[in-house]
Formats: structure tokens, sequence, C-alpha cells
């Protein structure tokens, strides 16, 4: 990341910020839902070719930007956190980001379940 898109990250992080002080939270968080639903909208019509990619990007943008203001203080320990967890999953094979994948699922589910050890034939 370039010097100009980390400029561009600190204004959007600063107006979403201001957005939410002058807007106020409620208003803010129902234009991220708009927001995240024309991304979601834009997105499908990308994959029906009936929009071009600068569309989704253009989404997308509003989507950061205005989600960038919902993350207050601890959205970004949060955010750290997984981004902390994606970083492990990209260094480690997929083979074995899959098989610990299996695991955690497997162990969740025995624990909501309370039944005991999982035996799913689906699962290796």
């Amino acid at each position: 990341m370039d010097a100009d898109q980390l400029n561009t990250l600190e204004r959007a992080y600063e107006l979403a910020k201001k957005a939410r002080d002058v807007f106020g939270d409620e208003a803010q968080d129902m234009m991220l839902v708009e927001e995240a639903s024309e991304l979601s909208l834009a997105v499908s019509q990308y994959k029906r070719n009936r929009v071009q990619r600068h569309e989704v990007e253009a989404e997308a943008a509003d989507v950061i930007i205005v989600a960038i203001g919902a993350l207050g203080d601890t959205g970004w320990g949060v955010m750290r956190a997984k981004l902390n967890r994606l970083s492990v999953r990209l260094s480690v094979s997929p083979t074995a980001a899959l098989e610990a994948e299996n695991a955690r699922l497997r162990a969740e589910i025995e624990r909501l379940s309370g039944n005991g050890p999982l035996v799913d034939p689906r699962l290796p």
C-alpha cells in the first residue's frame, strides 16, 4: 500500500467519524445496510455481466467508508484479530487449513450438541 492509499484510508476514517458525529449512529448504521445492499446487488449483476467491474469497486468504496465509521474503539481490535487470523491462514497450506477448520467445526458442533464426539461420514 502506498502513501496515497494510506492517506485515502485516513481521510475516509476522519470523514466517516465526522458523519457519525453529525448524522448519528442510527442513521449511519442504516446507511451501512443500504450501501452493503447496493454492493451485493452490484456483485450479483457483475457475475451476470450486467455491470462492469468499476461498479462493484464504487459500491465497495461506499461500504468501506461507512463501515470504517462503524468500527468504534473495540471494532479496530476485532479487525486486528481477524487480520491476524487471515495472516495465519494464508501462511498455512490449503489442506492444513481445511483440516484445521474441520477440526474446529467438529469441536464446536460437539460443544453445542453435548452428545459426545461427532461422527459424520461427510467429514474426513
